[in-house]
């Protein structure tokens, strides 16, 4: 189980990822695939990628 603490800043750093998508990011990020129906979301990817560099 994730500490009560790691999984408030997770939370937080997703929502401001989301929020700074929608408003501008989303204009300049392209995701280069194949795949119509991808497991994630490019939000949910940017959030694990900056949590796992701040936990280590």
């Amino acid at each position: 189980m994730i500490p009560k603490k790691k999984e408030l800043k997770l939370i937080k750093i997703y929502m401001y990822i989301c929020d700074l998508y929608d408003s501008e990011l989303k204009y300049y990020c392209q995701r280069y695939s194949n795949n119509s129906n991808p497991v994630f979301t490019d939000q949910e990817i940017m959030t694990i990628y900056l949590f796992a560099g701040h936990c280590q």
